[in-house]
């Protein structure tokens, strides 16, 4: 698996959900190759300076060897290489685990409204901007505040 090493330069925090990792502005990060081309579409993205040896670094085992016949590289590009690996890696667990809990907020959520009355309800989608009609039954009130919850996450 390629990996590029990607630069933000936004001005606000973005979550990214294809590779689930959180950018702040300035922020440089290892991305799969497959993710940094889909980030590159957005403006905010660029390749880091020193992209293409990371590249040429985080190449397969089995291409990685031939090259370094060729190449000679010295040890210490190796041991640059498992850092960066490893830091993809960990980064990749991290991100992982935030989208495990922020589903876990969300089913936690969604068995709350189940034993909510048609006044909690309401107030419940208030803190989505929406006001609900209290003369719909509890049941199509429910389903509106579960698609709230599944369309912008837990509040």
């Amino acid at each position: 698996m390629k990996f590029d090493k990607l630069e933000y330069t936004g001005k606000k925090p973005y979550h990214d959900r294809h590779a689930a990792t959180h950018w702040e502005p300035g922020d440089t990060k290892l991305v799969p190759e497959a993710v940094a081309r889909k980030l590159l579409r957005f403006v905010e993205f660029r390749r880091a300076p020193g992209d293409q040896q990371q590249a040429e670094q985080l190449q397969p085992a089995d291409q990685q060897g031939e090259q370094d016949q060729q190449a000679q590289q010295p040890d210490t590009t190796q041991t640059q290489d498992d850092a960066a690996l490893q830091q993809a890696q960990a980064a990749q667990q991290q991100a992982e685990q935030l989208q495990q809990q922020e589903r876990a907020a969300t089913e936690a959520m969604l068995l709350t409204i189940e034993g909510m009355d048609k006044g909690a309800l309401v107030e419940y989608a208030a803190k989505y901007e929406v006001k609900l009609d209290a003369r719909k039954g509890e049941a199509k009130m429910r389903a509106e505040v579960a698609n709230l919850i599944e369309q912008f996450g837990a509040r």
